[in-house]
């Protein structure tokens, strides 16, 4: 299998790779956003399918779905491009489909802090896809334990914010493995992202956030203009519940049935498309 990665964010394209390649995975390219990518693969002769939803609601793409659908389109005409989504369902099922595989990923999870809904408090997800705009300041608490919390952090301190990741486990990044996060550690620390390991936070105030040691139970303040949550995300399985029963075989893979790592969403993702 050969592998064309697309993302804006070198960290994660660099993690990506690493994963893919200790796989034994061939990864043959890297771009940083869906241009590059189209280019690219026109270069490298490789073909390329993808669900083009997710990359059409980045608003810092610079084409518009007319523009990005005519490019592919007219430079692989082999390529076979449906865009569904949940607003022509209706139409969808008028293909009279023999499966259906759901691959809805998920929605953010929000803690069940005090003040966690102050209008200053947002997502990872939300912050990476300039929903929300940070302060100079910025909190982000981290419950997931792997690259959501840092990559995030790292994307905020290159634009000049000053970010601290309060993490209640024993290292932050704990689930990602030791040589990208040594890797990891050196691009944060470089940029002057502060590490608050074992700290738990408590509640969130329009000015900073109150913490509590995991195992002293001592308590402190941090300063933030905006808090950040990385908590992981639950199923979106919304259209996989309303397709239950109309369609003749349906399948869920990735995020949409459980949230877990990539590697386990391209294993459904295989497994289901050699069963079909």
């Amino acid at each position: 299998m050969k592998i064309l990665i697309a993302d804006d964010h070198a960290l994660f394209r660099d993690s990506l790779r690493s994963l893919l390649e200790a796989h034994g995975i061939e990864v043959v390219g890297e771009a940083k956003n869906g241009r590059e990518a189209v280019e690219l693969a026109r270069r490298l002769n490789i073909p390329v399918a993808t669900d083009l939803r997710g990359l059409i609601e980045d608003p810092r793409l610079d084409l518009v779905i007319d523009d990005r659908l005519t490019a592919v389109r007219g430079r692989r005409p082999e390529i076979e491009y449906d865009l569904v989504t949940v607003n022509d369902l209706s139409a969808g099922l008028a293909q009279r489909p023999d499966a259906v595989i759901v691959a809805t990923g998920a929605t953010q999870r929000l803690p069940d802090i005090p003040g966690v809904k102050l209008p200053h408090v947002s997502t990872t997800v939300d912050m990476l896809m300039g929903r929300t705009a940070p302060g100079r300041r910025v909190v982000i608490v981290d419950e997931e334990g792997y690259f959501a919390a840092p990559t995030t952090a790292d994307f905020l301190a290159e634009r000049g914010a000053q970010v601290t990741i309060v993490c209640r486990y024993f290292m932050v990044g704990e689930d990602i493995d030791e040589g990208t996060r040594s890797d990891l550690y050196a691009r944060l620390f470089s940029r002057g992202v502060t590490l608050q390991p074992m700290t738990r936070a408590i509640e969130i105030l329009p000015h900073c956030v109150r913490t509590r040691h995991t195992f002293s139970n001592a308590e402190g303040v941090v300063e933030a203009d905006s808090v950040v949550i990385a908590f992981g995300g639950k199923a979106d399985d919304a259209l996989l519940r309303e397709l239950e029963g109309k369609v003749a075989e349906l399948k869920v893979i990735g995020d949409a049935y459980s949230p877990r790592r990539v590697h386990d969403a391209i294993l459904d993702g295989t497994r289901v498309a050699r069963a079909l």
